[in-house]
């Protein structure tokens, strides 16, 4: 059953009793509501994804007139082009525009609402509105990222000691994970979670989820030697891991 509520911030959300192979599901339906993707009240769904529908084509079209996006133009890169043609923001390079760390960052973004959503219109509309959303919160990686020291050295010294040893703090790839909020690190079932926590305004989880992934990894990161051994690491976090930092950072 469904069970509806406002929040403090007069979004309404959706609270589903739902077996856990649904959360993706369930929590996905509250994004949607929380983004402004679907309406509060289901006799308002069908127009308002006809609209959407509509818009999407729209863009879509221009894109395909200027010979942008082609049928084989890979999802993720269709919904960032999107995009930028939306918010008149497209450049003539678009070969190097989409090298920009920020294209990036959406496009990493956008290629999790691809697996996680039904629809191409869906997918890029989920996209577009949660990139403003952490455009407007304004997230500061680098005071992010002390906090996850600060956050080791007291948790975990050991730890923080051999990550200061082999150097690794200067190359974790800790801002692409703040500005991205650990889209294609963690599991999709556990960034949902992750996200709809962000929809409603907190960050202060995201270096949490940071700390908690490098000390999930203790073991292995207490043998490395090299740098390039910790980004082998965190570039193969499994779907039970991304469950357990989640879980425990939701705490």
């Amino acid at each position: 059953k469904v069970v509806k509520r406002v929040c403090s911030e007069c979004e309404t959300r959706v609270i589903s009793k739902t077996p856990n192979s649904r959360t993706s599901t369930s929590k996905l339906h509250i994004t949607k509501i929380g983004k402004g993707i679907l309406p509060t009240f289901e006799e308002n769904i069908t127009s308002f994804e006809k609209d959407e529908e509509d818009q999407y084509n729209d863009l879509r079209r221009a894109l395909e007139v200027m010979r942008v996006v082609r049928n084989g133009t890979p999802q993720a890169d269709t919904i960032v082009l999107l995009y930028l043609v939306g918010e008149g923001k497209l450049h003539l390079d678009i070969e190097q525009q989409m090298s920009d760390d920020e294209v990036q960052h959406i496009r990493s973004i956008a290629s999790v609402f691809t697996k996680i959503c039904s629809r191409p219109e869906e997918a890029y509309w989920m996209t577009r509105n949660f990139w403003k959303h952490l455009k407007k919160l304004a997230i500061d990686s680098d005071a992010m990222g002390k906090q996850v020291e600060d956050t080791l050295e007291k948790e975990d010294y050991e730890l923080f000691q051999q990550l200061l040893k082999i150097k690794a703090f200067p190359v974790l790839p800790m801002e692409t994970w703040f500005q991205r909020c650990f889209a294609e690190v963690l599991d999709e079932d556990a960034l949902v979670r992750l996200w709809d926590k962000v929809i409603g305004g907190s960050t202060r989880v995201l270096p949490d989820v940071a700390a908690l992934l490098l000390m999930s990894l203790r073991v292995a990161l207490l043998s490395a030697t090299v740098t390039a051994d910790v980004l082998t690491l965190l570039s193969k976090i499994s779907k039970e891991t991304s469950e357990a930092v989640v879980n425990r950072a939701l705490e």
